[in-house]
Parts: structure tokens; sequence; C-alpha cells
């Protein structure tokens, strides 16, 4: 909450800066995270946390809001100064494993050896938290001027991601193998369960540089507002360090669909 609040500050300062422009916009956003993930990317945090959960990629799109700043250069091009906030929790369940507790340790066994155990299993669970704030200035160019009935525009340009990624739960060491002998002689392989608490970017959150591109069409609607629709694509990878060693970059690009009223000044 704090970092949200000042970057709505930040952003609000920054208006003095553009005391020219022409154009203020607000803005729902579909907001879908890219994730790149999959044997292309096997060290990735994406690909790891997709491969051994039971959430998955769609699990972490939502809504979120978007403003922008807009000063005319020409009848055709202007420059955009934009501000989004996403962040996006969810919790899964270990698909491959169930846990049990034997004294005062948790332990995971595989789902195809659990009916086997006599043991009470239940799900080792961990909740991943997503927070991307992108700060973007772009070059934006509508080639058939301002004044025709329909307004499509195309522009792109670079920015500031604010980011952070928590991890909160369970984590199942599969690569600490021990045997369970079972009470009818049974022997099962079983893996120690740690509790984690990994963040990165705490606080006001970690700072990625990345560029964007977009295309849209604005509706006039009254003499001085339009309805906009417009599609982005970020890019952007940031650096994971402290409880996320071994991952190669985090890709914190995404894909943005936005329903948007400008007001012209």
């Amino acid at each position: 909450m704090k970092k949200k609040i000042l970057i709505a500050v930040l952003g609000l300062a920054s208006l003095g800066a553009f005391g020219y422009a022409n154009t203020a916009s607000f803005k729902l956003t579909y907001f879908a995270p890219r994730a790149q993930n999959g044997p292309s990317w096997p060290n990735s945090l994406w690909t790891v946390e997709f491969e051994t959960m039971t959430y998955t990629r769609s699990s972490f799109q939502d809504t979120s809001f978007n403003f922008a700043y807009e000063f005319f250069l020409t009848k055709e091009l202007s420059l955009v100064f934009s501000l989004d906030t996403f962040s996006k929790s969810k919790s899964g369940a270990f698909k491959d494993y169930l846990a049990f507790q034997l004294d005062s340790q948790i332990w995971a066994v595989s789902n195809q050896n659990a009916p086997f155990m006599d043991q009470s299993t239940f799900s080792a669970m961990h909740r991943l938290n997503i927070s991307i704030t992108p700060i973007q200035l772009a070059v934006k160019v509508a080639p058939l001027g301002r004044r025709t009935k329909l307004i499509p525009y195309i522009g792109a340009g670079v920015g500031l991601y604010l980011w952070s990624v928590r991890l909160q739960g369970d984590i199942v060491s599969s690569g600490e193998e021990y045997i369970y002998e079972t009470f009818t002689g049974l022997q099962l392989p079983i893996y120690p369960v740690y509790s984690t608490d990994a963040y990165e970017g705490e606080g006001f959150g970690k700072i990625s540089f990345g560029y964007h591109i977009f295309g849209g069409v604005m509706f006039p609607v009254a003499n001085r507002m339009t309805v906009e629709i417009e599609l982005k694509l970020n890019n952007a990878k940031g650096k994971l360090s402290q409880g996320f060693e071994g991952f190669d970059l985090f890709d914190i690009g995404s894909f943005q669909l936005s329903l948007g009223v400008n007001y012209w000044f």
C-alpha cells in the first residue's frame, strides 16, 4: 500500500512537467503477465511454479487501473506519460506430492505412493504474490490526426518497472530423499517439507528497465471526450536474489488490454 501511495504521489507530481499537456486518460486494464516458461526457460521461477503447483499462468491475470497524461507535439505526434499498478496473490498445492507429519517434521510423499502410507496425508501448499508497477514514457503517433471520427494510433517507449515477488508456505525438497518404512514393511521414498517466506523487492520494490509497444483507437463521444481501446505489450526482466538464488532472470513483461476515457484540454 505504501508503494502505491508513493507512486501515485510521484505521478501527480510529474504532471507539472507536462504543463501544456492536452489529454488525461483513465483506463480499466486487463493485465496478463507474460510469464515466459517451459522448456526454453528451464531455470525460470515461472517454469518451476507452473510445473509443480496447481495454479497456471491464467491464475495471475486480473484487472488493474492505468493513468496516462499526453502532451501534443503536432497534430499527429505526442508524448505520453503513463502509470500502471498490478498485484496478484495466488495459493496453490503441489501437484505431485502429498504431505504428512511425523513427530515434529512435515514430509512429502509422491501421489502414487500416498495410498500405501499408514499416515494421514494432506496437501502441501504455498502462496505466490506478484506485484508490477510500470512507469512509462512513450512516443505516440496518430497518422490520421485527431479530428476524425475514428482516431487510430500506435506508439512505443521505455519505462521503469517497480516489481516484487514473494513466496510463502511449503517447499518440498525433492533432492533430499529418505526412506519411510510402513507398518507392513513397505519402504517408500519421502522428502522433507520446509516452511519459507522468500521476498524479493521488499518495501519500495526492485527497479528494472524495459520497453513497450502499443496500439489502439479512440472514438469521440463528446466535444472534449473520447473512449479508447488499447493493446500494449511490455517487455522487462528482473534479477532474482536473496531467497531465489539459482533462477534465471524473472520475466515481468505483460500484455494489457485497456478500455479508457480521455478528457481533452
